[in-house]
């Protein structure tokens, strides 16, 4: 059942300022943590979509783009009354977890660029001299 006052975003069932007890206070943050964790997770299909565009594992964690964004990001969070020195390290957090997630699923979008990379590793074993035969 929706009830009356349901914001146009539906994010909440109730406007903060309509809420009328602690549970139309606790169901308005529920419903924002999910929407935040399904965000997360569209955020999570991007980072991989991502992959399929990067020539190479080594262009993944992007140190630039990371820095405009954490800045962007702070300057975002002025602007809507949070605190940039929330925001920042929390922004910090989630991009280095989402970069973990494009490294590790770059070489299934990759299985050619990865299977052409030499293997640093020699095999147990192996002659590495340039004359051996």
């Amino acid at each position: 059942m929706t009830r009356p006052g349901r914001d146009e975003t539906g994010l909440h069932p109730v406007p903060p300022g309509e809420a009328r007890s602690l549970d139309d206070i606790r169901a308005g943050i529920d419903g924002i943590d999910r929407r935040i964790i399904e965000l997360l997770a569209l955020r999570l299909a991007y980072v991989h979509r991502a992959a399929d565009f990067k020539s190479d594992l080594g262009s993944v964690p992007a140190p630039e783009r990371v820095r405009a964004m954490l800045d962007d990001r702070a300057e975002w969070a002025g602007f809507v009354g949070l605190s940039p020195d929330f925001i920042a390290p929390l922004f910090a957090q989630i991009s280095e977890w989402f970069i973990r997630q494009q490294i590790a699923h770059w070489p299934d979008r990759n299985p050619v660029a990865s299977e052409s990379k030499p293997d640093p590793t020699p095999a147990p074993g192996a002659d590495n001299r340039r004359d051996a035969p």
